[in-house]
């Protein structure tokens, strides 16, 4: 047997046993626990009892993990998926501009209508009753308008926020 054998250092060399053991070590940014300065109020340890922390994984494992209602646990858990909201959003606002773009449309129509019924004699019942007719149309689209354009805005001022790309 050698000399450095028998040593306590296990044979390393003086210059070997004053490195560290581990390859690398990184470099620590900003404090860590060994290094904070230990909170009044909350203690350094806690202890749980074995058979409460036992029956609590059991339970969660039961139900969360391998239980038939897992998945709509987990859907419940998790936040809504703004991908989905955003497209369903956007969707819904279309189909209030384009609905209102067809009662402009209609709108335009009854205009152009009410122009060419002015040409006529205005003494007559059936033109006094498709003017009255046109005009309730189109009062009825100018306050379904209203209705759309304020669901257009409240909806534009609670536009969901589209998930950043990664």
């Amino acid at each position: 047997m050698t000399a450095d054998a028998a040593s306590p250092d296990g044979g390393k060399s003086a210059a070997q046993a004053a490195r560290p053991s581990s390859t690398t070590a990184a470099p620590t940014t900003g404090p860590t626990p060994a290094t904070s300065p230990p909170t009044p109020d909350h203690p350094r340890t806690v202890q749980v009892r074995q058979d409460l922390l036992h029956a609590c994984l059991i339970q969660f494992f039961t139900e969360r993990i391998f239980g038939p209602e897992r998945h709509a646990l987990l859907a419940a858990a998790l936040p809504g998926n703004t991908t989905a909201a955003a497209r369903q959003h956007d969707a819904e606002t279309e189909k209030l501009r384009q609905r209102i773009r067809h009662i402009d449309t209609a709108e335009d129509a009854h205009t152009r209508e009410i122009e060419h019924l002015t040409a006529l004699p205005a003494d007559s019942p059936a033109i006094t009753a498709l003017r009255t007719r046109i005009y309730a149309r189109f009062t009825e689209l100018e306050h379904e308008r209203a209705q759309l354009t304020t669901r257009l805005h409240a909806l534009t001022a609670q536009a969901p926020t589209a998930p950043a790309d990664c």
